[in-house]
């Protein structure tokens, strides 16, 4: 009994084989994984170097954009090409992969593909035109950089996420955190809380509190040039940081080569602007010698070695090592300076080369090769240096070969890296192989991209060795002569998880035991241990994913879906910053249903898309039928019409090289609604347009500047060319955008000056510049708003940012403010024109609900009142201040009561406790008839973190004026909890009489009964994180009513235990309600009343960790459930819940239990307690249905089905 008291998918071994690609032949320089699960393939991130493809060609017919060339076009057939520098592949190959260390055909395609859409990969002296570029913008807008105080009327530009992701797929499930590619990793040398990492992407973040299981983590590098990081280094003061601009690794031609100081700990960064390195694209490496009182700086580009000698305001490049080559490594060895250098790529090209050492010894003023390579360094290509401390004799070099496919050894010194010995780690086998990692080949087919080597500096011999490159990392005590493994980037075969693709690491020997720092294609990897386990938590936080595209369901505006680079398909969980991952592989063009939300569209590469009704779950459909994937191309991307355009929901289109695709039935078929037999479509990210009036009207990008153009939906199309149209057209077509039926924009990806916008007002008949007020620099998207029937307001995604013009290109501006300097990938725009978010690549997605820029008020800056310091109690600090606002306490405790009806944000101290705690004497608060020591109202966006809320009441609990709940959460607001606690939950006395009597007292209680009090809806959403719920009488966490939400995630709920007179559940889902309840520890929740508890589910009452009793939508996924009657009891005809990883252990009576309505557990593993499962039937003929649930231990049996009055009871599956 119960009681209310008030099909294949990607990532996870989708099959990839037999596909008819087989015959596309293409040619590239990079490579990429694959792992097989089973008999089937799993396609995990692709990523790219910086490194030209001239050689890369399809087997289109030869045609030019004006005056340079694009690889697409000009390199004749596949079949005829000869480049003795490239190895060809089949598009085949690239979905297929490989059956060991990894697929060495996907990078390449994807490098060609980057190739193509911007001509080139990086041309000399483009990084430094870009940032000129960025110096003009923020001189021109200085009030829009962000973290500026913004200019009157200005849209404001809020992140939102990815900060974390609960639920992620790569083969198997995981319930980690991952962020975005790391590039350095830099612990504080005296405080054991600060830490700075360099996100490729997102540029320099900051924590402070690191030791902390969720660190804080703030971004400081938004304001700058571009959040584009090459290398980070720390000066002899801990608060001074050398950071290199440009990421190494993306291959787009972006801002880079230049230089940044600051001083106080990244707070502030000089010389303003920056220091350009001469010649330089990218930043590779930087070390600073800090043996005199001045810093000297040393820096690795890919134009050779450059040097500060007054502490990183002045550079000049040194003698000795050749411009041109990339300078990788570097180490300060007891022989001097050592430097790994790779030559014969030249400026903007990474990977390819043979590697050679050379030796500074007057502080990298001046250097020589180590003749013959030291006798035992040979046969190399980009190597990685890496000693325990400074002025070792002992140094190790992980190498791969000089074409980059291939590992080429790790080689040990003695003698500060003047001689060496190869160590013939590719031929070792490791103490634990296993089939993704058989032998010590770590770098597997991407040895230019992913090393690591790391040397414990408390190992005096230095013996002690961690090594990682591709899909593992291991570790050595021997000096290399034995290795263990560590980790596996599916976490299986006995290994902790660590994401793939290895390039960062650092040790830190404070704290209760030494920190081994490792980041990878994932972020941080933390081992505490000596690499016994690692954990990703501490990448919670961290918004530096890599998104290429974003769209929404308009229906749920909070929903989001957005593909990312290696990190797959993502959904956002309710309107919290926590996106999981959905759809593995990388993710490419997402697409959402505009007219109703029915179905959402995702994709990996090559025209691989699936479908999903609920995209929020791993349960998409693979729809390619109508497809020729054998001329695919490589990014997939997608577009859904407006609902005006089509009403159904079932429209969307897709773009191979010679066609577009339409599909009217959401994907189960597609028609090719344009088949060229002479150019191609331009593979970019958003190739297509359709009119926001109707389907017939279909724009794409095409080769030689063409935009091809029907009117009739397809039936009839006209290839309209820019070129000669408009002065100095480059071609480079990247993204097209309707106006309406008549007006038609088009903008170009090109790095070379031209100009960046055409418009037709005559459906692409004739064009014109429509540029004036846009910086110079390549434009991913273009995207008019619906809200606007002329066609003249259009949003412009670019490198440097988000412009828009409302007189149809006449002029153009930036748009928003406090957006940083991020390449922004694609753009969705609500049916209504109000809503505007951006992909951006490296921090995540971003949005404002004020699309247009100029508005009649502008906010005032958010401000900071401190209590008591400003005001002596919480509530006269919450009636003060302002939406936006942030309320800070002070260590100490507030007896009071307080409502918050405003989006605000309360701050408990980072140092001591901060509690609001029930005063001695109890009113009603502004909901009738509810007594709470905190409530939420007409608030959207509350945000309470380290703040602890606590009883008892003073009053007997059958008095008017008891105490009901801790939190209240009602009238459709939305309450983000983290850190702090609610605690002591009850009235003045735990008896039986008060649970009897309805006025049991509950932690947090979102929405009320159905319905309303004076009128008033009681729906709340509640998101929570990290919060100790405990001392209740009644629940933990209630949710409660249709549109009521929760997101409960990360949890600790405790209950009173046994021997109270109390009758708790952990969670109530219930009346409508849904939620999402993962990663949860719920224990203690027992019923000993005497007279009403006990085993009986149907004469009897039992509480329970977690109680569903709701419609279906909720979600309980990897809870931990201990000690409870009840682990999980779900109640509801036709289901109400999705139960799937949980560990329910020694729960008293049932492990779990299903009740009056059919329901299934997934994976669920159950220890102890009378009954594993049971199913109960009182009302209604009930089955519950088992997958993969694992039952040991329990007392009476397994399962039990248990059927009463006339219903039965069904138990099917194990």
């Amino acid at each position: 009994m119960w009681e209310v008291r008030d099909s294949a998918q990607p990532g996870h071994g989708h099959a990839m084989g037999g596909s008819p690609m087989s015959g596309l032949v293409w040619r590239g320089r990079r490579m990429a994984r694959a792992a097989m699960v089973s008999s089937a393939v799993v396609l995990v991130g692709l990523f790219v170097p910086g490194a030209s493809s001239a050689g890369a060609s399809t087997s289109l017919p030869a045609d030019s954009d004006s005056s340079y060339t694009d690889p697409y076009v000009d390199a004749g057939t596949p079949s005829a090409a000869n480049d003795s520098n490239t190895g060809s592949y089949t598009a085949d190959q690239v979905t297929s992969g490989g059956t060991d260390e990894g697929n060495p055909y996907a990078l390449l395609a994807r490098n060609d593909w980057l190739t193509g859409i911007f001509g080139t990969s990086r041309p000399s002296g483009v990084s430094g035109r870009l940032l000129q570029e960025l110096q003009n913008q923020q001189t021109r807008y200085p009030l829009q950089v962000a973290g500026a105080q913004p200019a009157p009327g200005l849209p404001a530009w809020r992140s939102v996420g990815p900060t974390r992701d609960v639920r992620n797929f790569n083969g198997n499930k995981l319930t980690v955190t991952d962020s975005g590619r790391l590039q350095a990793i830099l612990p504080h040398s005296s405080d054991a809380d600060t830490v700075y990492v360099l996100a490729a992407g997102g540029g320099v973040w900051k924590t402070t509190n690191f030791t902390r299981p969720y660190p804080t983590w703030v971004p400081k590098t938004d304001g700058v040039f571009t959040t584009s990081g090459g290398a980070l280094a720390l000066g002899g003061d801990p608060n001074t940081l050398y950071l290199g601009l440009g990421d190494p690794f993306n291959g787009q031609p972006l801002a880079g080569g230049a230089m940044l100081r600051s001083t106080d700990g990244g707070d502030t960064w000089t010389p303003a602007p920056f220091i350009g390195l001469p010649g330089a694209g990218m930043v590779v490496e930087i070390k600073v010698d800090t043996s005199q009182p001045q810093d000297t700086v040393l820096v690795g580009t890919d134009n050779g070695l450059f040097r500060s000698t007054d502490g990183g305001l002045t550079y000049s490049a040194v003698a000795g090592i050749p411009a041109g080559s990339v300078v990788w490594s570097l180490a300060h060895t007891s022989a001097g300076w050592l430097a790994s250098s790779e030559a014969g790529c030249g400026a903007g090209c990474a990977g390819f080369g043979p590697s050679s050492l050379f030796l500074s010894i007057d502080r990298g003023a001046s250097w020589q090769p180590i003749g013959n390579s030291g006798g035992g360094y040979s046969g190399a290509g980009r190597t990685t240096l890496a000693i325990g401390s400074t002025g070792d004799s002992v140094v190790y070099a992980f190498a791969a070969t000089p074409d980059g496919f291939r590992q080429a050894d790790l080689f040990r010194s003695v003698d500060g890296g003047q001689t060496w010995t190869p160590l013939n780690l590719s031929s070792r086998a490791p103490a634990n192989p296993n089939p993704d990692q058989p032998d010590m080949n770590l770098m597997g087919g991407q040895a230019w991209y992913n090393q690591l080597v790391l040397i414990d500096p408390s190992d005096a011999s230095r013996n002690t060795v961690y090594l990682a490159g591709m899909l593992s990392s291991a570790k050595s005590t021997d000096g290399g002569q034995t290795w263990t493994l560590l980790t596996n980037w599916r976490a299986q075969f006995g290994l902790t998880y660590a994401h793939a693709d290895f390039h960062a690491a650092a040790f830190s020997s404070l704290g209760p035991s030494p920190t081994i720092f490792f980041g990878d294609d994932g972020g941080l990897a933390i081992t505490t241990d000596g690499g016994a386990t690692f954990s990703t938590d501490k990448n919670q936080g961290l918004v530096d994913t890599q998104d290429y595209s974003v769209t929404t369901d308009p229906t749920h505006p909070d929903s989001i879906l957005t593909g990312l680079q290696d990190l797959g398909t993502r959904a956002r969980q309710g309107s919290t910053s926590t996106f999981n991952g959905t759809l593995g592989g990388d993710g490419f063009g997402a697409a959402w249903s505009q007219a109703n939300g029915d179905l959402a569209m995702g994709s990996v590469y090559f025209d691989r898309l699936f479908t999903s009704s609920n995209p929020g779950q791993p349960n998409w459909q693979p729809h390619t039928s109508g497809i020729n994937l054998g001329d695919a191309s490589f990014f997939t991307a997608l577009t859904s019409p407006s609902p005006v355009a089509d009403p159904t929901g079932q429209v969307f289109y897709t773009t191979s090289l010679p066609h577009v695709y339409k599909t009217d039935n959401g994907g189960r078929y597609w028609n090719s609604i344009l088949n060229l037999r002479g150019g191609f479509i331009r593979p970019t990210l958003n190739p297509v347009s359709v009119s926001p009036l109707a389907t017939n009207h279909v724009a794409a990008v095409g080769n030689a500047g063409a935009i091809f153009v029907t009117a009739d939906g397809g039936r009839h199309w006209t290839a309209s060319h820019i070129n000669g149209q408009v002065p100095g057209w480059l071609g480079f077509n990247s993204t097209v955008a309707w106006g309406n039926n008549s007006v038609l924009y088009a903008a170009s990806a090109s790095p070379f000056p031209h100009p960046r916008v055409a418009k037709s007002s005559d459906g692409g008949a004739h064009w014109v510049a429509a540029a004036a007020g846009l910086p110079d620099v390549p434009i991913n998207h273009l995207l008019a708003s619906p809200a606007d029937p002329t066609g003249n307001t259009v949003y412009a995604a670019t490198f440097l940012g988000i412009y828009q013009t409302t007189d149809g290109g006449q002029n153009w501006q930036l748009f928003g403010s406090g957006l940083p300097a991020v390449q922004v990938f694609s753009l969705y725009l609500s049916p209504d024109g109000g809503l505007l978010r951006a992909a951006t690549f490296g921090r995540g997605i971003w949005e404002t609900g004020q699309a247009t820029q100029l508005s009649p008020a502008t906010p005032r800056s958010p401000q900071t009142f401190k209590v008591p310091g400003d005001f002596p109690t919480v509530q006269a600090a919450v009636d003060a201040a302002a939406a936006g606002d942030t309320i800070a306490l002070a260590p100490g405790t507030y007896a009071e009561q307080v409502t918050i009806s405003k989006d605000l944000n309360l701050r408990g101290a980072s140092s001591g406790t901060s509690t609001i705690k029930a005063p001695s004497a109890l009113h009603f608060g502004p909901v009738a008839g509810r007594r709470s020591i905190l409530t939420i109202l007409n608030a959207a966006n509350v945000d309470i973190s380290d703040v602890y809320i606590t009883g008892p009441g003073t009053e007997p609990c059958n008095s008017p004026t008891s105490l009901q709940e801790g939190v209240l959460i009602v009238q459709n607001a939305a309450l983000t909890m983290s850190s702090g606690g609610i605690t002591d939950m009850h009235a003045g006395s735990i008896s039986g009489s008060c649970s009897l009597s309805g006025r049991s007292t509950s932690g947090v209680r979102a929405g009320l009964r159905n319905g309303g009090v004076d009128g008033q809806p009681l729906s709340g959403r509640l998101t929570m994180t990290g919060v100790s719920v405990s001392g209740y009488t009644g629940d933990g966490i209630v949710v409660r009513g249709f549109g009521s939400t929760g997101a409960i995630t990360r949890n600790r709920i405790t209950g009173p235990g046994s021997g109270t007179l109390a009758l708790p559940n952990g969670v109530e889902v219930l009346a409508g309600a849904i939620a999402t309840l993962s990663d949860n520890t719920i224990s203690n929740n027992l019923c000993d009343l005497p007279a009403i508890c006990g085993p009986d589910p149907i004469g009897q009452v039992q509480s329970a960790g977690i109680l569903v009793a709701s419609r279906p939508g909720t979600a309980i996924t990897h809870n931990q459930l201990t000690n409870n009657d009840i682990g999980t009891y779900l109640i509801f005809a036709g289901g109400c819940c999705s139960d799937s990883g949980n560990t329910l252990t020694n729960n008293r009576y049932f492990g779990a239990a299903i009740q009056d309505g059919d329901n299934a557990l997934s994976n669920d593993s159950i220890v102890g307690g009378q009954v594993g499962v049971a199913v109960v039937a009182d009302s209604e003929d009930t089955t519950g249905t088992l997958h993969n649930v694992s039952i040991q231990q329990t007392s009476v049996a397994a399962t039990q089905t248990i059927s009463c009055c006339g219903f039965t009871a069904h138990l099917v599956g194990s």
